[in-house]
């Protein structure tokens, strides 16, 4: 039997089941989760990503999955040079909240993160 509180919504419940099925009980998953913590590269979590906003039929309009996760990582000398050394300069990653997924599933389109 599942349990629901009875202060979230149905689209709640929904993101916050969607998402405990792809962990498989590995990570506690509430609207605090915080999925660029979770997943480090765009590579690890795009198709996750894709099923998502197909599965609640949300509008991506101009989503950028590499504003809030890495680039997957390559081969080049000079990138691993710089990440050795620490060189490799990026501009802070904002957040992106199993929380936020949740109000974008309730407004059935992509807006960025507050």
């Amino acid at each position: 039997m599942k349990k629901f509180l009875v202060n979230r919504t149905s689209i709640e419940n929904k993101v916050i089941d969607y998402f405990k099925r792809k962990f498989k009980g590995f990570v506690i998953i509430d609207e605090n989760t915080i999925l660029n913590k979770l997943y480090t590269t765009e590579d690890e979590i795009y198709f996750e990503l894709v099923d998502y906003f197909e599965y609640f039929k949300i509008k991506i309009n101009d989503f950028n999955i590499l504003d809030y996760f890495c680039p997957e990582p390559t081969l080049n000398l000079k990138d691993i040079w710089a990440r050795l050394t620490g060189k490799n300069k990026r501009t802070p990653i904002p957040l992106l909240t199993i929380g936020h997924l949740i109000k974008v599933a309730e407004k059935g389109e992509w807006f960025e993160p507050e």
